[in-house]
């Protein structure tokens, strides 16, 4: 029984997320109902393959379920909110990436790599960037956007010391699914405080299932982390 819904759920979230871009499409309104669908199953998926379910991986992904009710509702008009659950988002889930942090050993040497400093300053300009684009909008929300963006920074950081410090294919999945929603969450911002346009929503749709995915393919097999031995330039 294990086996069939193992071989079922990940051709059915395929085909979700298909349905979901589809009616992005066609219907922003269906995607309210498809979606939720969509990483429902994603929970399935992860509770089927994981050895050990952790409670705190399905509250991670049902934070995004609240927030993308919230955002589909009135973005602007419910900002607070999701700031807040955003925020609580990437704090729960950089709490779930501490295993692998200790598995691999966290070194002052390797957080200040050439590699992670240069990619972690790019980053954070181009946050700059786009906050002083958006600020006109979300004057009165300054604090809450500095939040998610100090969360999301974190969260950034330590998924992309984990790629550059593993050697096993499985970091790939994190690394993946950190550069979606950095994609996602710029694309987003610009989309609804800035200007609409309807590309980017089927980019966002596509990209935040995809990063979805690939963080909960991490969480299944994160055990298979090994440390990277080799030297860094610094």
């Amino acid at each position: 029984m294990r086996k069939k819904l193992q071989s079922l759920l990940y051709p059915l979230f395929l085909f979700l997320s298909l349905l979901t871009i589809l009616a992005g499409v066609f219907s922003h309104d269906l995607v309210n109902y498809i979606k939720p669908i969509t990483l429902l199953v994603l929970i399935g998926y992860y509770t089927i393959h994981v050895g050990k379910i952790d409670v705190f991986v399905i509250i991670s992904i049902l934070l995004i379920l609240v927030t993308e009710t919230y955002a589909h509702r009135n973005f602007l008009l419910f900002f607070e909110e999701i700031t807040y659950l955003i925020s609580l988002y990437y704090l729960v889930t950089t709490a779930l990436l501490w295993k692998s942090l200790r598995k691999l050993k966290l070194t002052f040497k390797n957080v200040l790599s050439l590699q992670l400093v240069v990619t972690m300053s790019l980053i954070l300009y181009l946050f700059y960037a786009v906050t002083n684009l958006i600020l006109p909008k979300i004057s009165l929300y300054q604090w809450h956007l500095l939040g998610v963006i100090i969360s999301f920074t974190i969260f950034l950081g330590v998924s992309y010391y984990i790629y550059l410090n593993s050697k096993a294919v499985v970091s790939h999945a994190i690394m993946v699914a950190a550069s979606c929603f950095l994609i996602v969450n710029i694309l987003t911002t610009l989309n609804e405080l800035y200007v609409y346009v309807e590309v980017f929503y089927l980019i966002i749709i596509l990209l935040q299932l995809l990063g979805q995915f690939f963080l909960i393919r991490f969480f299944i097999t994160q055990d298979q982390l090994q440390p990277n031995t080799d030297d860094f330039i610094f």
